[in-house]
Formats: C-alpha cells, sequence, structure tokens
C-alpha cells in the first residue's frame, strides 16, 4: 500500500540520516544536544498535526537552531505553507534542499512541489490555501493548487551523539557557523495592529485563544470594540463586540484568516463591523 511504502521510504531516510552524521564528525553533537534538539522537532510535530501552525514553527526552529536538519527545513516550509507565507515557505524549501543530510523520496518531490507552489504564489496578496482569489470583486483566476506535504513516521531526527562538536551553519547557509543565540521567541499574534478602518488594535494571543481591544483613531471616542476568538489553523473564529467608550453598540461573529504573522484579514463578519485587513 502507498502508506506502508511511505512509512519504508521514511525509515530508509532516518538510517541514512543516521549514517551520515556518524561519518561526518563535523556535523556532529553531543548527546545533550541531540536531545534538545528531538524535543522541539517532537513538539514541532504535535503541533503541526493539530493545525496549530504558529506553534510548531516556532518548535521546528528552535530545533533547527540546535541542530539544522533538511528534515526540520522541509517541515518549516509545509508548515509556512499552511499558514500561507510563500516567501517563507520558499525560503525554508530552498534550505531543505542544501544542507545535510540530503533528502530522500518521497520528500524530495514534496519539496520541490512546495517551491512551485510558493513561487508561484508569493506575489500574489489574494492567495489561499483553496488556490483561488478571495475578494468579492477581484477575478477569480484560480492558481496552481497547494501540494499536500508528506509527513515524517518518525518523531525523531535520528542523530548520532558524537564527543566532537561544531557550531551549526545558519540557515540558509552552509558555509557560516552559526553564533549561539538566545532562545527563539515563540510566534504569536500578540503586539500593536493597525487596520484598515484607521484604528489601532491591542491583540493578546495565549495558545490558541485570542482576545483584541479595538479603538478609533480619536483614542476610542467615536468606537472602541473587544474579541475573543479561538485559532483554527490559519482561521481564527470568534465574537466581537462595541463596548460603551465609544458612541456605537453593535455586536457580530468574525471570522479572520492568519496570512502571517503580520497580517490578518476578515473573510466572514456580522454586526456592521467596519474593517477587513489589520497589519503591524
Amino acid at each position: 500500500m502507498k502508506t506502508d511504502r511511505i512509512i519504508r521510504q521514511s525509515v530508509i531516510l532516518f538510517i541514512c540520516t543516521l549514517a551520515v552524521f556518524v561519518t561526518l564528525p563535523a556535523l556532529a553533537w553531543d548527546q545533550q544536544t541531540i536531545d534538545s534538539a528531538d524535543k522541539f522537532y517532537r513538539q514541532g510535530l504535535t503541533a503541526y498535526n493539530m493545525k496549530h501552525w504558529s506553534e510548531a514553527a516556532s518548535n521546528f526552529k528552535q530545533s533547527f537552531q540546535v541542530i539544522p536538519h533538511s528534515m526540520t527545513a522541509y517541515m518549516l516550509s509545509a508548515t509556512y505553507l499552511n499558514l500561507e507565507s510563500p516567501t517563507e515557505a520558499l525560503r525554508w524549501a530552498e534550505t531543505a534542499t542544501r544542507i545535510k543530510p540530503e533528502l530522500q523520496e518521497p520528500y524530495i518531490t514534496a519539496v520541490s512541489k512546495i517551491i512551485h507552489w510558493a513561487n508561484t504564489s508569493k506575489n500574489d496578496p489574494y492567495y489561499t490555501l483553496t488556490g483561488k482569489a478571495d475578494e468579492m470583486n477581484r477575478p477569480s483566476n484560480p492558481h496552481v493548487k497547494p501540494p499536500r506535504p508528506v509527513l515524517p513516521q518518525n518523531s525523531k531526527l535520528g542523530i548520532a551523539p558524537s564527543t566532537e562538536t561544531m557550531a551549526p551553519p545558519a540557515p540558509g547557509n552552509t558555509m557560516q557557523p552559526l553564533i549561539p543565540a538566545q532562545p527563539i521567541t515563540p510566534l504569536t499574534l500578540t503586539g500593536k495592529w493597525r487596520c484598515n478602518d484607521g484604528g489601532t488594535y491591542f491583540i493578546r494571543q495565549s495558545g490558541s485563544s485570542l482576545w483584541w481591544y479595538g479603538r478609533s483613531q480619536d483614542g476610542g471616542r467615536t468606537w472602541a470594540n473587544v474579541f475573543h476568538g479561538r485559532i483554527q489553523g490559519n482561521r481564527i473564529k470568534g465574537q466581537w463586540a462595541d463596548i460603551p467608550q465609544g458612541r456605537t453598540l453593535n455586536s457580530g461573529d468574525m471570522i479572520l484568516q492568519i496570512i502571517g504573522t503580520n497580517k490578518l484579514r476578515a473573510t466572514r463578519k456580522s454586526g456592521g463591523f467596519g474593517g477587513s485587513q489589520w497589519s503591524r
């Protein structure tokens, strides 16, 4: 069966990974470093399978920071595909093709499809995972349907320990050593945002929950609202309501699309909500 074949191919890939790291001491790490990379990698896979894309990206990046590995870069490209961030998906997909250990099938084909999708869509702000434009007034010109990434069956990177250590290379550049850095801050939507309704929004994300307080540019005298929703993949579903700081008292439901860590767009809203796009 196809699933059994993919599992066998995945096992072969990780066996090859083990052999590569045993025979190349310049790319070997001690057991503590390996355990740290594996920990973040497993956490990334768990978040990915739960469709918590931002959390998955954060953990995969931390794993890559500890030990740069082609499968980690591949999973980052798949994660950013689901976040509809073609620029980041392209960056990590290309990184996966350049670093050790070399990808094997079916991942070679999968990463090439991600690269093709990213190159096709990265200059189109209307592009979505459905492969079509999502603006009512914009002609719908179907794009290349995004690929479905092949997922690894093994939750570990399969790296052998060694007494010889070396600083790992930086993402996308295997020639420069990576200087040890501070722990990566998890990707989050928390922050101060601007909306095309002229207002300022203060967003707080905690796990898969999200709140905001938004106000008009006159400090909230015209309108002010609050929102609470839950992140589900690359969407946020919730309810909003005006508060009596301003002169309006409306409320309704809203669905937001996460375009990336710095852009949100309302795809459905009720109750007369004015804004539709947020950025920071």
